[in-house]
């Protein structure tokens, strides 16, 4: 089993006030500049009604959202951690400076497919 990293996880979108990356992208329109993404529903991990193992329990966290995207940056260094300061301007919907903004270029052809192993690992033993 590998945890891999890719166009979408060097990716960010900001749209209606948020930026959508790595996991929470899930379609992409460039023509259209409309995007699908998820964001944090914001209620309280105590609060959830749903098991472990109900398939409604992660709509508990996310919600899933769409609607036309103003900018698109990605980060040229492929970081698997951000800085502190590259964190809080995102954050606050601001690309770091270390980010390319992305005009009229897909990400995906900007990173040429390109996919990172970041982890793999040993499946349990049953």
């Amino acid at each position: 089993m590998s945890i891999n990293a890719d166009w979408a996880y060097w990716t960010y979108i900001l749209v209606d006030g948020n930026v959508a990356t790595r996991g929470c992208i899930l379609e992409l329109n460039l023509e259209k500049k409309w995007i699908k993404y998820s964001k944090e529903t914001g209620n309280s991990p105590q609060d959830n009604p749903f098991k472990k193992g109900d398939p409604r329990r992660s709509e508990w966290y996310l919600e899933t959202c769409e609607g036309t995207y103003k900018e698109i940056w990605v980060d040229p260094k492929k970081s698997l951690i951000l800085s502190r300061e590259e964190f809080r301007a995102i954050e606050s919907g601001i690309k770091p400076e270390s980010f390319i903004f992305l005009n009229d270029t897909d990400p995906r052809a900007y990173f040429e497919s390109e996919i990172q192993v970041v982890s793999t690992g040993v499946p349990p033993k049953k």
